[in-house]
């Protein structure tokens, strides 16, 4: 998915690169390289923290932290957290 969001990225960039160009124009016309100010700022953050709150509240962030524990667990030098067997327990334990 990574792979394919980047692909698609790039492919728009190339895009939006060419047209710019046809039409004369370069990315400082469309206000690139100007610095930016107050409200940009804090539409960026509130859009940021509401991305952040939508992932949270659909268990992405709890989802991949999770996996994160169960790959790397015994793994990261001394281990803090026991490490259960790998061995299934005999059917009449």
């Amino acid at each position: 998915m990574s792979l394919g969001f980047t692909v698609s990225g790039v492919l728009l960039w190339v895009i939006m690169q060419w047209w710019l160009r046809h039409d004369g124009m370069t990315l400082a016309d469309l206000g690139w390289g100007r610095p930016t100010n107050v409200a940009g700022m804090l539409l960026a953050l509130l859009v940021g923290a509401g991305w952040l709150l939508f992932l949270i509240y659909a268990g992405v962030v709890v989802a991949t932290a999770l996996a994160l524990v169960v790959v790397t667990r015994g793994r990261l030098g001394s281990s803090t957290v026991p490490v259960e067997s790998e061995t299934p327990a005999p059917a009449g334990a």
